[in-house]
C-alpha cells in the first residue's frame, strides 16, 4: 500500500504482487474519517486510475 489522497481525504493505493515479483496496481481505497474512527472505505478497483493520482503503474519487488 502507498499513501495518497483523494479529494482531500486520506487514501491508499493497493498493489498486488505479480508472477514476476513486481507489484501491479489493484485499487485505490478512499478512507472517510470521523472524530472517533474510520466511518467508510470506498474501493475503486480500477488500475487505470493510478496515473491520475500520480502513482507508479508498477513497483519493483525490492520496493515493498
Amino acid at each position: 500500500m502507498v499513501r495518497t489522497t483523494a479529494n482531500g481525504q486520506p487514501a491508499v493505493a493497493v498493489y498486488s504482487r505479480g508472477q514476476d515479483g513486481t507489484y501491479q496496481p489493484h485499487a485505490v481505497q478512499v478512507i472517510t474519517m470521523t472524530a472517533r474512527a474510520i466511518s467508510r472505505i470506498v474501493s475503486f478497483n480500477d488500475a487505470g486510475l493510478f496515473p491520475a493520482f500520480g502513482l507508479p503503474t508498477s513497483l519493483p519487488a525490492a520496493a515493498c
